[in-house]
């Protein structure tokens, strides 16, 4: 298990916070549903980051992960490590020392999980807790001590002095957890602690990604909930479910919308090592980002329906523009085969007219590999490539 800095990760990284068990709880969030958007940040991202402790505390991660331990080996899914752990049997330590409500659970099953984190983790970033802690913390407090953040206007009806001492408990915990900030929202808050609850949760991630310096990836319904405060935090937007896009791409080259659940995760790891799977990958990034970069940075909910709309109509610019770069290119390839056959048989008959047919054919068939090794060389229809390997893979499942 390589112990190494975040920056010695290169390529696009998500940050894939639906792998936490608080998450899977609040947004209803199930093995099956889990296990497709996986796949798809397979075929999206380089690499997806986790956070060591959402494999301890998700059971459905943790199986996810068992089931599947090349995701691990490959690099594909990339665990934290705090930098004061040898390995994960010291992070299971630590956390139990600091009375983490997540870890004090059956020990046994702790320590299975760490051992397989151990045996099959090909690496592990290392991080310091502390600034993380303290940032996470102060922003709380800030926010609720400011009468015109996000927060308090979502807390406006609660007493001024049930949030003074929420403050004040708040700013004086030195290990402040979600299950912290959960019990003490339902001791001062009363019907509004699920405000402090998705709030605090929100900025979990929000942390979690900056410190791993990935693209956080967050549930459709935790974006649209906090989309002002992750807004105003990162003046952008952030990634959500991709998969409506994804579906577009398969829509328009008639692919079963049951391929990522047909495919395994085996499969889908060897096909990322193609290389028209990692220019794709390059691709799709670019158009999510200039799609971002273009729009309008607004939290109204009317203008993010709008967006997503937007980008829908790219990819399928952007798919037709490919369709017809491709038929041109096959019309040539077309001719240039023909022309090679016929050039070829010339030459064969020339130099030996004994050739026989099955001869012919055979020099035909290594000149239209490389033809398509061509089109795979000149660009421009990365998507298109990928649909036409799915579609090769449709037929082998």
């Amino acid at each position: 298990m390589k112990k190494i800095n975040i920056n010695e990760i290169k390529g696009f990284k998500v940050y894939f916070t639906e792998a936490d068990s608080l998450g899977q709880f609040l947004y209803g969030i199930h093995k099956e549903e889990l296990v497709l958007k996986l796949k798809l940040w397979l075929l999206l991202s380089d690499h997806i980051m986790l956070a060591g402790s959402q494999i301890f505390e998700s059971e459905i991660t943790a199986n996810i992960l068992k089931e599947n331990p090349l995701l691990l080996k490959t690099g594909a899914v990339v665990p934290d490590l705090r930098d004061e752990c040898q390995d994960f049997f010291d992070f299971v330590k630590l956390k139990r020392e600091e009375r983490d409500p997540g870890f004090q659970k059956d020990l046994g099953k702790l320590m299975e999980i760490a051992d397989f984190l151990n045996e099959h983790a090909y690496q592990v970033v290392l991080w310091s807790a502390q600034p993380i802690r303290e940032s996470f913390r102060d922003t709380i407090v800030k926010d609720l001590l400011d009468k015109n953040s996000v927060l308090r206007r979502k807390l406006i009806g609660v007493e001024i002095d049930s949030l003074q001492k929420l403050i004040w408990e708040l700013g004086n915990t030195v290990l402040l957890s979600r299950k912290v900030i959960t019990d003490l929202a339902e001791k001062y808050l009363g019907r509004k602690k699920m405000v402090l609850v998705k709030y605090a949760n929100i900025l979990y991630y929000l942390w979690g990604a900056a410190h791993l310096e990935s693209e956080p990836v967050l549930h459709y319904e935790a974006f649209t909930w906090g989309r002002e405060k992750i807004i105003t935090t990162f003046k952008t937007l952030v990634r959500t479910d991709e998969l409506p896009l994804f579906q577009i791409v398969l829509d328009e080259f008639g692919i079963s919308d049951r391929i990522l659940e047909k495919l395994t995760i085996p499969v889908i790891l060897e096909l990322r090592k193609e290389e028209i799977v990692k220019r794709f990958r390059t691709k799709w990034f670019k158009l999510i980002k200039q799609a971002k970069k273009d729009s309008k940075v607004s939290y109204d909910l009317t203008e993010l329906q709008n967006l997503e709309f937007k980008m829908m109509d790219i990819i399928r610019e952007v798919i037709g523009e490919e369709k017809r770069k491709r038929r041109k290119f096959q019309k040539a390839r077309k001719w240039l085969s023909i022309s090679s056959f016929i050039t070829s048989v010339m030459t064969s008959f020339v130099t030996n007219p004994a050739i026989g047919l099955a001869t012919l054919l055979i020099e035909l068939a290594t000149i239209d590999p490389f033809l398509a090794a061509l089109e795979r060389k000149l660009g421009g229809t990365e998507i298109s490539l990928l649909a036409t390997r799915l579609q090769d893979l449709v037929y082998d499942v």
